[in-house]
């Protein structure tokens, strides 16, 4: 199967076909939402901080 198109399918909430690269970035977005979450609400600069990279990287594909 191809990568890209799992990938994709993957980004758009659609059926997919696991592929262990796909799985590994699936596990590091849940990471980050984790050390995310762990950060005391009035921590501003690195709640900030830790929203830089996600945001750059999502292409606008954001949901609020």
């Amino acid at each position: 199967m191809d990568n890209q198109i799992e990938y994709e399918r993957m980004m758009n909430g659609e059926l997919y076909h696991q592929t262990p690269e796909l799985l590994e970035m699936r596990m590091k977005a849940r990471d980050l939402l984790y050390d995310y979450n762990q950060l005391h609400y009035r921590d501003l600069d690195s709640r900030k901080k830790d929203l830089e990279g996600p945001i750059r990287s999502s292409r606008g594909k954001l949901f609020y």
